[in-house]
């Protein structure tokens, strides 16, 4: 709709074609304005031919575009050979720098080594400890059997034969009575000794 007086137009909010009339956008592909307008171009486009006598594949010769000589009288600046210096030594730092690198890598790798190792040890160690505190555990409980067996067996068996002895043998006198029973007795305070570990000398 044309409004001589766009001041006095009054919009209705309703989408209507440019192109058409038709009910969506000017620039859609549903508008078949756009639509052939497009496939022409594109016919177009496609339909031109470029000229046969024409050639497009360049080659760059440098010997036809030599570079262009200094002019005579003219030296490189004074701030030229002070940079190259400056790159020498750049480069000769970053390659102490990285002979520095790889020789610390080098060390990190020998001390993750040594320390594997030394928890392998110590792993090894412990085991060792602990074979040892259990031996010991071991050895005790079999001292400590032992001990009672002497106390509890053995020495009231060696008393019963002694007084058995000296009960079967009628033809023993007093003295030799005497004699036996102190022996017996001595033995007995030696093994006592010795169980509750006190040095003897024998």
């Amino acid at each position: 709709i044309n409004c001589p007086d766009l001041r006095q137009h009054t919009c209705s909010n309703e989408i209507k074609c440019v192109h058409c009339g038709g009910s969506h956008a000017s620039n859609s592909l549903r508008c078949a304005v756009v639509k052939d307008y497009r496939a022409a171009l594109t016919k177009k486009l496609l339909s031109t031919n470029i000229p046969a006598n024409k050639n497009f594949n360049y080659v760059y010769d440098p010997a036809l575009y030599p570079s262009l000589q200094l002019p005579q009288g003219t030296t490189l600046p004074s701030s030229y050979a002070a940079s190259n210096q400056k790159i020498e030594e750049l480069l000769s730092g970053m390659n102490e720098m990285k002979f520095m690198l790889n020789r610390l890598c080098s060390k990190e790798n020998e001390f993750n080594d040594f320390m594997a190792s030394k928890n392998k040890n110590d792993e090894l160690m412990l085991e060792k400890i602990e074979r040892i505190i259990t031996n010991d555990k071991i050895t005790k409980e079999a001292c400590d059997n032992n001990d009672k067996l002497i106390k509890r067996l053995i020495l009231p068996t060696l008393d019963l034969i002694s007084n058995f002895l000296v009960q079967t043998n009628p033809k023993a006198t007093g003295n030799v009575v005497t004699e036996f029973k102190s022996q017996i007795q001595i033995k007995r305070a030696l093994i006592d000794q010795i169980i509750s570990g006190k040095k003897v000398s024998l």
